[in-house]
């Protein structure tokens, strides 16, 4: 709901009468947003979360008899490292490459706007999977910061 005492919704109304950079790491304003998206402070916890959601798809997709692999390393052609959290192998034939965020949600489409740059960033590899199976889908899985997904 944004009601979080942070030090930007402290000093709204407030003109100059309180501080609004983060009390932890001193170099933005302390919002919802900043706090359980960016703050170093709180880094943590943040890959925790990510680790645990990973975990809870990778038993979701094994109980439907995939085959799941965590964090496989691609490469492209200018030597960059890609690193999808999670690709899951089917019978051969069907490829998912999972790219789990967690987001804060600020408008209806955030998550929606999130799933398409988890795709848009991994879309170049996905030439490079076909040439093992034909059926290849790459897939973002962005997740609110209250636990609502896309």
């Amino acid at each position: 709901a944004n009601v979080y005492p942070t030090r930007e919704l402290l000093a709204r109304c407030q003109q100059n009468q309180h501080i609004k950079i983060c009390r932890h790491c001193n170099t933005n304003h302390e919002t919802c947003s900043y706090i359980t998206g960016k703050c170093p402070v709180t880094q943590e916890a943040r890959i925790r979360k990510h680790n645990d959601i990973c975990n809870l798809l990778t038993k979701a997709a094994q109980q439907e008899n995939w085959t799941v692999f965590h964090e496989p390393h691609r490469r492209e052609n200018t030597r960059q490292l890609f690193k999808p959290d999670l690709l899951f192998v089917k019978e051969n034939q069907a490829y998912v490459m999972l790219d789990v965020t967690i987001r804060y949600k600020w408008h209806n489409n955030s998550l929606q706007k999130a799933a398409e740059e988890k795709v848009k960033k991994y879309q170049h590899l996905q030439s490079e999977i076909q040439e093992v199976t034909t059926d290849t889908k790459i897939i973002g899985f962005p997740i609110g910061a209250r636990g609502k997904w896309h």
